[in-house]
């Protein structure tokens, strides 16, 4: 075959063939002159993806858009965390369809897709430029089509809704892109691109967005250590938070893989705004406020399998490849999650399916200690004080007639925790003032004299400390 610098000719005569008609595009076209079809699929995202990617779409991945378009319309920040099983196909709902969905809808859009690393998050904006430069209908794969799972597309999204590769000499690689804009509004003139790729390890970020997508940040490293979760939670909180435009929606998705993973960190964010709503009033008729509603992101959950749902052998067509998926039925995609293969995930423990296909914390069935009494729920307050630092009490406990008790818990591979607790035997509440987790071996430990004598005093004299208070 001949070669062109490398490519087959074959190749290169089809990107000419490609380029020539992106060309022959018209600009973008009003709303008012759409056709039927077009603006049917703005408003409905099911139709939008048959339509242009030939996707036999699931509902809850309308449910997800719609949220996701609803909160673009207020004029508030709005915070999500969206978990939903592996094999869904949440990665291409959450960082392609509906990506493009958005920029049909409002070309002035500034989005941000980021990932774990750069060439991730670059792979998913390379995506999102080809779809918007297609000029021929995609066509699924033969063995999608015979599993019911895919049909070919119908049209592009530039022969619908006009050219979106500017003709000037704007942004367009798989790093950034910048759309065409409509006649009336011109050129943007803001820095930012239309969207954009930052992956986790990358450097200073610092454009600012009205649609941010963080795709699966939480992996098997990230969740290894202390270390690397406090590393990942700061990150979070001084880079990638800061990046949001005022009333813009910022996305973190992916399936939960531990109980103190990114995902419950961001869930555990206060906002600072108090909801009236979690007022509630205990059997005596007394006011009980509770902080549920002081949550800064909204999570929304999807379960590979709602047992609330299912009526298990009383009705076995709920369990069958073609069965209606959520929520009409009990299985979240009967075609990617198959019953058998959920009962196979299920079966094997290590799978940790109640975490990473059903969302929950933790299987509760292999924990001493239950997610519950650490953070909270409507029966127990939970134990978890961001508020206060170490050798700190909380605000309005003394100091008097608390005892103080040293524990440790060697291990086998030297990672000693070392803790100081303070016990109020007239409410018996225990609190944690101080520890130290390291390595070290058993002299090490006891061989450590923490004496005045040797310069050192236990009790620091900070502001709520046992000794500041006297």
């Amino acid at each position: 075959m001949n070669q062109t610098k490398g490519v087959p000719t074959s190749t290169v005569g089809k990107e000419r063939t490609e380029a020539k008609r992106i060309e022959e595009l018209p600009g973008p076209i009003p709303f008012a002159e759409l056709r039927p079809e077009a603006a049917r699929a703005l408003e409905d995202f099911t139709y939008f993806q048959r339509r242009y990617f030939g996707r036999v779409a699931t509902p809850w991945q309308a449910e997800a858009a719609e949220r996701i378009a609803a909160a673009l319309d207020t004029p508030d920040e709005e915070y999500f965390v969206i978990n939903a099983p592996p094999g869904s196909g949440k990665t291409t709902v959450f960082t392609h369809d509906i990506p493009i969905w958005l920029t049909c809808r409002d070309r002035s859009l500034r989005g941000l897709i980021g990932s774990a690393n750069q060439r991730a998050a670059q792979t998913h904006v390379n995506r999102i430029k080809r779809t918007l430069m297609r000029t021929m209908p995609e066509q699924a794969p033969l063995q999608d089509v015979r599993r019911g799972r895919a049909v070919d597309a119908e049209s592009t999204v530039a022969l619908d809704f006009g050219r979106f590769q500017p003709l000037d000499r704007e942004v367009w690689n798989r790093d950034a892109l910048i759309v065409m804009q409509h006649d009336d509004i011109g050129a943007i003139t803001e820095k930012e691109p239309t969207w954009s790729a930052y992956g986790e390890d990358s450097g200073f970020l610092g454009q600012r967005f009205t649609f941010v997508v963080w795709d699966d940040l939480v992996t098997p490293k990230s969740v290894a250590t202390v270390e690397a979760r406090e590393k990942q939670q700061a990150h979070w909180s001084q880079i990638a938070e800061t990046r949001l435009e005022p009333s813009g929606v910022l996305l973190l998705q992916g399936q939960r893989l531990a109980p103190d993973d990114l995902y419950r960190y961001a869930l555990d964010l206060k906002s600072g705004e108090f909801d009236e709503e979690e007022v509630k009033y205990n059997d005596r008729g007394e006011e009980v406020v509770t902080d549920r509603g002081d949550r800064k992101y909204k999570h929304i959950i999807f379960r590979a399998h709602y047992e609330d749902r299912c009526e298990g052998e009383k009705s076995p067509d709920h369990h069958l490849n073609n069965a209606r998926p959520y929520p009409e039925g009990c299985l979240l995609d009967p075609r990617r999650l198959p019953w058998k293969k959920i009962k196979a995930l299920e079966a094997n423990p290590i799978n940790n399916f109640r975490t990473v296909y059903q969302q929950e914390d933790v299987d509760p069935a292999n924990v001493l200690v239950q997610g519950e009494w650490i953070y909270g729920s409507e029966r127990f307050p939970g134990c978890l004080d961001r508020q206060r630092d170490l050798w700190e009490l909380p605000p309005g406990v003394s100091s008097d007639g608390l005892i103080i008790m040293a524990s440790c818990d060697p291990s086998p591979t030297m990672y000693w925790s070392v803790q100081c607790w303070a016990y109020d035997p007239v409410s018996e509440f225990r609190y944690l003032i101080g520890f130290h987790r390291g390595k070290m071996d058993a002299p090490d430990f006891l061989d450590f004299n923490r004496t005045p004598e040797s310069g050192q005093v236990l009790w620091p004299t900070g502001r709520n400390s046992p000794a500041g208070q006297g």
